[in-house]
């Protein structure tokens, strides 16, 4: 089952993505979109990694508190981990992005296609 972000991007493809006409309908706008979109996933797990962070910080001494704020760490390391990557997944469609955009106008694949018959 595709997640609600998931399902709003797919549904935000342009008119004849994906089609048989053989056009490239996805542009650099449309990627760059979804690189801010990735971008704030990437954000929203950083803020989350932050507030986990400041649980750690609580005046609670035992050995369940000990025990709470290793696991807590380990957590925090794999969360700022994905953020990382996150982040470098932004920047690789924002890279793409332009690649797009320094394209000349014209049906990639249908050309390809044409050269080719």
């Amino acid at each position: 089952m595709l997640c609600g972000r998931r399902r709003e991007s797919l549904a935000s493809l342009p008119e004849g993505a994906g089609g048989a006409s053989g056009e490239a309908a996805v542009d650099g706008a449309w990627v760059r979109r979804r690189a801010a979109d990735v971008a704030a996933l990437g954000d929203e797990v950083a803020r989350i990694a932050a507030q986990a962070g400041r649980a750690s910080e609580l005046e609670w001494e035992s050995t369940a508190a000990r025990s709470f704020r290793g696991g807590l760490e380990a957590e925090l390391h794999g969360l700022l981990a994905v953020a990382r990557a996150i982040d470098q997944a932004a920047a690789a469609l924002r890279t793409h992005a332009g690649a797009l955009e320094a394209l000349p106008p014209a049906p990639l694949i249908g050309s390809l296609i044409e050269s080719l018959s």
